[in-house]
């Protein structure tokens, strides 16, 4: 049990971004990346563009891109949230990402911090999305560039139906009975929410990944990297 109370007011100070080390800051725009795809158009072309050099230089440069990003992410953020903060709206746009990666998140074997999880569940549900004739095969694989070029999985052998199914289960306890995935149509700009999801469209989307040897597995979550 806990409690929540709005705060009256917030200090960003984005210097203190250079004080984390490099997974660290992948795995901050797991988060940043989720926000993109289902609100900004503009931030994930930020992100695509830039993220690899922002990585490096831990945010610091090029500064105003970095800043554009965190101001743009937070914008993003309270808009989303603001409306909604006791959740009387159970249709999220910003729990895209996060339907797959808590199932995940708590396998014993996993090795991916929160915002690698939830890039991972990001870029499978853009696979389900595709393959549901609703996002263009090039808005999915500049999705996956963007994701590479920070760092961030794309796949993991803990991706199975039988991992995927038991989220799903577990979603509609927290979402009114009902799954709620936010599908994505269009990269920053229309997301639609599915109730309908089966085991077999699963397996189906986690073989279409292995067909196009996407299914590389993700060695950022070891020590030596």
């Amino acid at each position: 049990m806990g409690s929540f109370y709005p705060p009256s007011s917030v200090l960003v100070d984005e210097g203190w971004v250079r004080t984390q080390d490099v997974r660290n800051l992948r795995n901050g725009c797991g988060e940043i990346f989720k926000l993109a795809v289902v609100k900004s158009r503009y931030l994930f072309d930020l992100l695509l563009s830039h993220g690899p050099l922002l990585i490096s230089t831990s945010f610091q440069s090029p500064p105003l891109i970095s800043s554009k990003i965190f101001r743009t992410s937070i914008e993003v953020m309270l808009l989303e949230l603001g409306p909604n903060l006791w959740e009387s709206t159970l249709s999220r746009p910003v729990d895209y990402g996060h339907t797959f990666s808590k199932v995940i998140e708590m396998l014993p074997e996993n090795n991916m911090m929160h915002g690698e999880a939830v890039a991972l569940d990001s870029f499978f549900t853009l696979v389900l999305s595709h393959l549901r004739g609703t996002l263009t095969y090039t808005s999915l694989t500049s999705c996956r560039s963007c994701l590479e070029g920070l760092g961030l999985p794309v796949y993991s052998s803990l991706l199975t139906v039988e991992n995927c199914w038991t989220a799903l289960c577990d979603a509609k306890e927290h979402r009114g009975g009902r799954m709620r995935v936010p599908f994505v149509a269009d990269v920053g700009e229309v997301v639609y929410f599915v109730d309908d999801v089966t085991e077999e469209e699963l397996g189906r989307g986690i073989r279409w990944i292995k067909e196009r040897g996407w299914d590389e597995e993700w060695e950022g979550g070891r020590e030596d990297c």
